[in-house]
């Protein structure tokens, strides 16, 4: 092999490994302008879209069975939930019906949390438990249809 061909050969693989280092860039570039759109327009959080709803609540775990409230719903959800984000949109489309109950929310991944959920034999999340008078008289785990969710008394 001539020294010229073997420059050439050098080059071309040189410019070859540029190219693929140029795309490898480019592509890693994308990755991060989509994780920050992510970021930036993600779905709102359970918390968030809790705050932001008049006929929701977030309360500490200790104090589901004590509100003002005859009548209502406790939410046990956590952010890292699927599920729960999943059911997000079902529950904020119920709380805003005129039958709908007050719904109180309480994070399970909350360090405050821990007994209460122990206590009330919470499994899993979602869980929704109607409390009325004081006393539990219904729950639900899981993910569920909008009809099957309690609605206030109209007597």
């Amino acid at each position: 092999m001539t020294l010229k061909r073997f420059i050439r050969f050098i080059v071309f693989y040189m410019l070859f490994a540029l190219l693929i280092l140029a795309v490898l860039f480019i592509v890693d570039s994308k990755n991060g302008e989509n994780m920050n759109q992510n970021i930036e327009g993600r779905e709102s959080s359970v918390v968030e879209s809790v705050l932001n709803n008049k006929n929701m609540a977030i309360i500490k775990a200790d104090q589901f069975e004590s509100q003002d409230e005859n009548d209502y719903l406790v939410y046990f959800f956590s952010e890292e939930c699927s599920n729960c984000r999943e059911f997000l949109p079902t529950l904020e489309t119920y709380s805003i019906a005129p039958e709908a109950l007050k719904i109180f929310a309480v994070d399970v991944s909350s360090s405050d949390s821990d007994g209460t959920v122990k206590d009330n034999l919470i499994k899993g999340t979602p869980t929704l438990i109607r409390i009325q008078n004081g006393n539990e008289t219904w729950r639900s785990l899981g993910k569920l249809p909008m009809d099957h969710i309690p609605k206030r008394s109209t007597d």
